[in-house]
C-alpha cells in the first residue's frame, strides 16, 4: 500500500495499486476485543435483519391488499345501437355532393379532407335533415340554395339507431329510424319518416 499527501495541508489519501496485492496479504489474527465486538455487531445485524424482514413482510401484505396498478381499467361500455345516435348520413345533390353516404361511429368521429372537399357540408346536412333552416346554418339565405348547381332537388337522409331500452316503436321501425328531407327547387321541403328498409 502506498500513501501520498494530496496537498501540504490536506489529509492523507490512500491509493490501492491493485486488488491482487490485497488478496495476497494475510489478515492479522483477531484480538479478544475484536471478537467481542464482532459478536455484538453480528447480534445487532441479526436484530436489524429481523426487523427489516418483518417490515418487508408487512409491506408485502399491504401491497397484496391494495389493488394492483398493473390491472387494466375496464373499457367503457359501447353506445352502439343506442336509440338516438346517428348511424348514417346519405346525401343526394346536396350542396357540393352529388351522392354521398357516410356511416358514423356512435362515439367520436373525425372527418378530414382538403379545403372545399365538403367536410362542413356533412354537418350542415345533419342540421338540415333534423329540421334546421338554411339561415341558421349560415350556408344560404333559403333552403333552395343548398341544392347542388345543375340539380332540381336535393335529398338528405339521417339514419338514427333505434336500439336499447329507449328504442321508439321498435316493432314498427326496427333497428333504425330514417328521417328523410326532400328539398325542391321552389324552396319547399317535406319530411318522410321510415324504417331502414325504406
Amino acid at each position: 500500500l502506498h500513501t501520498k499527501p494530496h496537498s501540504a495541508h490536506a489529509r492523507w489519501v490512500l491509493f490501492v495499486p491493485s486488488t491482487t496485492a490485497l488478496d495476497c496479504m494475510a489478515p492479522p489474527p483477531p484480538t479478544k476485543a475484536a471478537l467481542a465486538s464482532h459478536n455484538f455487531n453480528r447480534t445487532a445485524a441479526m436484530d436489524v435483519g429481523t426487523t427489516h424482514d418483518a417490515a418487508a413482510a408487512s409491506a408485502q401484505e399491504v401491497k397484496a391488499s391494495a389493488p394492483s396498478a398493473s390491472k387494466k381499467r375496464k373499457a367503457p361500455a359501447q353506445l352502439s345501437g343506442d336509440a338516438g345516435s346517428v348511424h348514417k348520413i346519405r346525401l343526394v345533390d346536396f350542396m357540393c355532393h352529388h351522392h354521398l353516404e357516410i356511416e358514423l361511429d356512435p362515439n367520436i368521429n373525425f372527418i378530414t379532407g382538403q379545403n372545399g372537399s365538403g367536410k362542413s357540408t356533412i354537418l350542415t346536412a345533419l342540421c338540415v335533415g333534423l329540421g334546421a333552416t338554411a339561415k341558421s346554418t349560415r350556408r344560404g339565405g333559403s333552403i333552395a340554395e343548398l341544392i347542388r348547381n345543375g340539380a332540381s332537388s336535393a335529398t338528405v337522409e339521417v339514419w338514427l339507431n333505434n336500439g336499447g331500452p329507449d328504442a321508439y316503436k321498435p316493432e314498427q321501425f326496427g333497428s333504425h329510424i330514417v328521417i328523410e328531407r326532400r328539398i325542391a327547387e321552389s324552396g319547399a321541403s317535406r319530411w318522410v319518416f321510415k324504417d331502414g328498409t325504406g
